[in-house]
Formats: structure tokens, C-alpha cells, sequence
């Protein structure tokens, strides 16, 4: 993939998120794993979905509506020197879809630890019910030479394989972006060998390049690309590349989660 930061691009999804938390509505705590019914009093239109990671839940917050099989995940970006997470879709677009009053909705909710998360539009909720469904989360710090780089690759093991939804990405990260015009280029996927993601297999349902940025010259910045997948993907690891002109970027990083919707009655929630 290959993209200037905020620009369009065709075929992927593509999302510039300011770095501004909006003003929750309402919040609720859930459990690690859960599915949230509600309604809506009136007509929503698409909406993004959560663009932060909530304190005390730990290191993912996955949410995923199994009946038009859209969801995205917030994952913890090791790399980001002000406390960012990343956003991946999960299989579709990342965003809430269009909500009707005369319709009720379910959601899968997947923290790593119980917790309050805030809600970014007004919901009726019906019930939180504690359920069991399969998530995994993978973390690699791409290692550098250099404090900062135009380039680089790497890959890690895959332990996602056996999960019907995944996503995979390489998350970049500016401490202070001085160009108002980045032109990144990289992509991260499951692979049989560990290639530096250059050769990704066909199959994937989506790819994605997702930008948070500060305000001006001088500020943070966050570009994620990667791939999503319907189904799961016969490999051993998840290679990555990337590169930017004209400002080298400080950190990389692989971050991939998976999801499995299908709920287990009776099995206990152990920790992931």
C-alpha cells in the first residue's frame, strides 16, 4: 500500500482520525468478553467508532456486530511517545453502521481486562450479557540501528492462524512529523516465510491505511497499513515492510488481533 498522509486512495479504507478524544455520551463496564444489545431513539448515521483505547482495559478493545460482520479493534502502540493506540477494522469498515430506532442491534465487546468504556453515541442499552468467544493479540517492536528511519522490515510468528477474522498491520510513528506531506509506503501480512511482507497472498478482504495526526508542523504522527482477512490464513508468520519520504519515522511496529464470533456456552473466561 501507498499512500501521502491524508489523502484518498482507491480500494483501500482509508481514515485520518485528529487526535481529539470526543465527550463519551455514556459509558458502561463490561466484561472481558460480552455481547451489548441496544437500540437507538433515532436515525444514526455512520458514525467512527471508538477512536481511543480506554484506560484500565488493557491492551485491546475489539468491538465486532456479527449480523453485517463489521467491527475494529484499538490496539495499545508500544511505539507512540503520547499514549496513542492503533485502529484496525475488522473485516469491513471501522465505523458504527447506519442505526434505525425500529431495529435492535448486538455487539460482540472484547477487552483484555474488565472495565468501563465510553460510548461515542447516544445507545438504549438492553443488557450486558458476560459470553465466551476466542480473541488473540500479538505485539512486535520492530528492532533499529538508528533513532530514527526511512525504512524497514521485519516479521514474528504467527499465532493467529486458526482465527476466522484477523487483521495485520505495521503501525509507524513520528515523535514530531515536520512534513505536512508524508509519502509511506508498506504493508504487513501473514506469510509462510518471514519475507519482510513482500510477498502477501492473495485471499485478504480489505486493506486499510489509517492516519492519526496532531495539529500542524512539528506534532505527532500515526500511520497504520495493513490487511484484513475473513478467514483464517495458512501461515507461520506476519511479515512487514515500510518506508516514508521525506521524514524518517522513530518507531515500528507489528500489531495484529483476531476474533473468533462463534460464542461458547459453559467454557470459563480464561485470560488472552
Amino acid at each position: 500500500a501507498s499512500v501521502p498522509a491524508a489523502a484518498s486512495v482507491s480500494g483501500h479504507t482509508v481514515q485520518v482520525v485528529p487526535a481529539v478524544r470526543p465527550l463519551p455520551i455514556q459509558t458502561l463496564r463490561v466484561p472481558r468478553r460480552a455481547v451489548v444489545t441496544f437500540t437507538v431513539k433515532t436515525k444514526q448515521p455512520p458514525a467512527p467508532g471508538f477512536p481511543y483505547l480506554p484506560k484500565g482495559v488493557g491492551s485491546y478493545f475489539a468491538v465486532y456486530f456479527p449480523a453485517i460482520k463489521q467491527g475494529w479493534v484499538n490496539l495499545s502502540d508500544p511505539g507512540s511517545t503520547i499514549g496513542w493506540s492503533a485502529q484496525f477494522p475488522l473485516f469491513g469498515s471501522s465505523h458504527f453502521p447506519s442505526l434505525l430506532p425500529d431495529h435492535r442491534y448486538r455487539m460482540l465487546v472484547a477487552v483484555q481486562r474488565a472495565g468501563q468504556i465510553a460510548l461515542p453515541l447516544p445507545m438504549h442499552v438492553l443488557g450486558i450479557q458476560p459470553v465466551h468467544f476466542r480473541v488473540a493479540a500479538l505485539t512486535h517492536e520492530i528492532p533499529h540501528l538508528t533513532p530514527s528511519s526511512t525504512a524497514t522490515i521485519g516479521a514474528t510468528r504467527d499465532s493467529l492462524t486458526d482465527l476466522p477474522i484477523e487483521s495485520t498491520g505495521i503501525v509507524l510513528d513520528w515523535a514530531a512529523d515536520d512534513s505536512l506531506t508524508e509519502s509511506v509506503q508498506g504493508d504487513a501480512c501473514p506469510t509462510p516465510l518471514p519475507v519482510g511482507g513482500i510477498l502477501c497472498p492473495k485471499g485478504n478482504v480489505g486493506t486499510f491505511v489509517i492516519t492519526q495526526t496532531g495539529f500542524g508542523r512539528g506534532t505527532p504522527l500515526q500511520i497504520s497499513i495493513g490487511e484484513s482477512f475473513d478467514h483464517p490464513v495458512n501461515a507461520s508468520y506476519i511479515s512487514t515492510y515500510a518506508a516514508n519520504l521525506p521524514t524518517p519515522f522513530n518507531e515500528a511496529t507489528i500489531l495484529a488481533f483476531g476474533l473468533d464470533p462463534q460464542l461458547h456456552a459453559g467454557e470459563s473466561d480464561q485470560p488472552v
